[in-house]
């Protein structure tokens, strides 16, 4: 009976809840879309760090990153030297599109300003792979397209959609911006823009979320942990994105938490909750967790 009351609150009309419901559901499709795409993170196949110097790369055991089987045994190596990354392939087959989508072979490659952005992958039949940059360690991603991981994704399981997880709270900026120090899956800490906290009340107390960004952003990303992780939830905590108003209104709406790359994939480097993100709340909204992926 509560749930009918509360729902007839905050959507007045049949109309404007079939309209929440259908929203909610379009969501989850498009996320669904997003993580199984060809090159999604469920594509993902291989993580390698790499150390200062020559990193040899190939299916061989004797190379410093090995590949998969199937690939060739030596296929060139990765310059690490401060800070900046080179290849140099030596196995025919590699390749990258150029700016006109045409597949071009790489013999010579530089990688400038990877910290600023994951750079185009390189190509060889199935597998895409690229360096990248996490606070302060290089490494490179692998993926596969024909992954087992995306062809055999069995679906994500979610809490039945529920309105009052649709929570409308403030944003309380800071008077100067700051950052807070966020943890990573692999034992990283990366100094994040802070603008302030969003206020909200459930459960007949009040929360507050740490936002990430900037205070003049209209929405906000939020890596949280409540009481549902490791329960119904993936342990590492979920992600969320707020909506940020103009009057200062923010819209919390935990139907569309989701679980972050690494409740699918050993080889993503996830953001974990900071210490202010940790809810004394059991969330029953949003993506729920197997721990068969």
């Amino acid at each position: 009976m509560l749930a009918i009351v509360l729902w007839s609150l905050l959507f007045p009309s049949i109309g404007q809840a079939d309209e929440y419901f259908t929203d909610v559901q379009r969501w989850r499709q498009q996320r669904l879309t997003a993580l199984t795409a060809e090159e999604g993170f469920l594509s993902l196949a291989g993580l390698y760090w790499l150390s200062e110097g020559k990193n040899t790369f190939g299916a061989a055991e004797d190379n410093d990153l090995i590949f998969p089987d199937g690939t060739p045994s030596h296929m060139g190596y990765f310059l690490l030297e401060d800070g900046r990354v080179r290849v140099h392939i030596t196995a025919p087959g590699v390749t990258r599109l150029d700016t006109a989508g045409v597949e071009q072979p790489v013999e010579i490659l530089d990688f400038p300003n990877i910290q600023n952005a994951d750079p185009p992958a390189l190509h060889f039949r199935s597998l895409r792979f690229y360096p990248i940059e996490r606070d302060g360690r290089y490494g490179v991603r692998l993926k596969d397209t024909q992954s087992p991981t995306r062809l055999h994704f069995p679906g994500i399981s979610s809490f039945d959609v529920d309105p009052t997880w649709r929570i409308e709270g403030r944003f309380e900026p800071f008077a100067e911006p700051r950052s807070i120090d966020v943890p990573s899956i692999i034992g990283t800490v990366s100094q994040t823009p802070w603008p302030g906290n969003v206020v909200f009340s459930a459960d007949g107390k009040q929360h507050r979320l740490a936002v990430f960004g900037e205070a003049s952003d209209r929405q906000f990303f939020v890596v949280f942990a409540d009481r549902s992780n490791g329960q119904e939830t993936y342990g590492g905590g979920r992600f969320l994105v707020i909506d940020h108003h103009p009057d200062g209104r923010a819209t919390i709406d935990f139907n569309k938490a989701y679980s972050p790359p690494c409740a699918f994939t050993p080889y993503a480097t996830c953001p974990l909750p900071p210490a202010q993100n940790r809810l004394d709340l059991y969330v029953r909204a949003g993506e729920q967790y197997s721990g068969d992926h």
